[in-house]
């Protein structure tokens, strides 16, 4: 699993214990066992392998512990010289509902084939290719712009959707694939392609209609959920932001007492967070 690909960074803590390299299986043996004793409620644990990305990317092995609201803490334990390292990060991905987004765009497309339709049918309306009046005498002139117009809507909303779910604006366009080196990624520039085709096909009743679906959809979202987005990504409620919280404690908990039980001294580690004139402040 590509390290990038698992969300944004919201939480961690490391240190290390002096001399003590030779007992990081240890240490991974008594955290799963403490994972396992603990019995977390919608938590799932497993070892895994985290990459860099590409084909001569950097492995690392890893304990992965994640939750049904998208969040995940990646566990490293190993030996760095003759000190033992620990470390755990909190990642937090943003999941598209893509089920729900791929029914608007359908429902989009068929209401526009049927206004279409109905538009020829009674000899009225622009034809799907006219960007409105002002380019109805021209219908070549008018396909070229449709074209650049959506072109420039799906790449800045690709653009978009790369930094609010991956934290980087070309997520979507190239990856990187280690060592400094990145790869073009093809299939998501065929599959934009294809849309700006059919969006520059069906143009004004498409836009049209995904604009009053897209608008009614966040409105109901806002009423229903609290959230405008609800509809189009799953939005962390307060219940879900509690039970991350509650498994990254787990974690830290089941991390200082497999130190113990490994024969180690878990007070060597310094805590996750300390407390200076009255406040709580995190140390990172």
């Amino acid at each position: 699993m590509r390290i990038d690909k698992l969300g944004r960074p919201y939480d961690g803590w490391d240190d290390t214990i002096e001399g003590q390299g030779n007992k990081a299986e240890a240490v991974r043996r008594a955290f799963a066992e403490e994972m396992k004793r603990r019995a977390p409620p919608n938590l799932k644990t497993y070892r895994g392998t985290l990459s860099t990305g590409g084909v001569t990317g950097k492995r690392r092995p890893y304990y992965l512990v994640r939750n049904y609201a998208g969040a995940l803490v990646a566990i490293y334990l190993a030996s760095f010289g003759r000190d033992l390292y620990l470390a755990w990060d909190l990642f937090v991905r943003k999941r598209v509902k893509w089920r729900n987004l791929g029914i608007m765009f359908g429902i989009a497309v068929a209401l526009s084939l049927l206004t279409l339709w109905a538009s020829s049918a009674l000899g009225e309306g622009p034809s799907p290719f006219a960007l409105g009046e002002l380019f109805q005498e021209s219908q070549a002139l008018c396909t070229s712009a449709c074209f650049v117009i959506w072109v420039i809507v799906v790449g800045a909303g690709a653009l978009a959707a790369g930094l609010e779910l991956h934290g980087n604006r070309y997520a979507f366009f190239v990856e990187d694939t280690g060592y400094g080196y990145q790869q073009i990624l093809w299939r998501n520039i065929a599959i934009m392609a294809g849309l700006v085709l059919a969006l520059t096909i069906l143009n004004v009743y498409l836009l049209a209609w995904l604009l009053i679906i897209v608008l009614n959809a966040l409105i109901i979202g806002k009423i229903l959920r609290g959230a405008a987005r609800a509809f189009f990504i799953e939005v962390m409620d307060h219940f879900a932001v509690n039970d991350t919280r509650a498994m990254v404690l787990t974690v830290d908990k089941s991390l200082r007492r497999a130190v113990d039980a490994a024969g180690l001294d878990a007070s060597l580690l310094r805590p996750r967070e300390m407390l200076q004139a009255g406040q709580w402040t995190r140390i990172i």
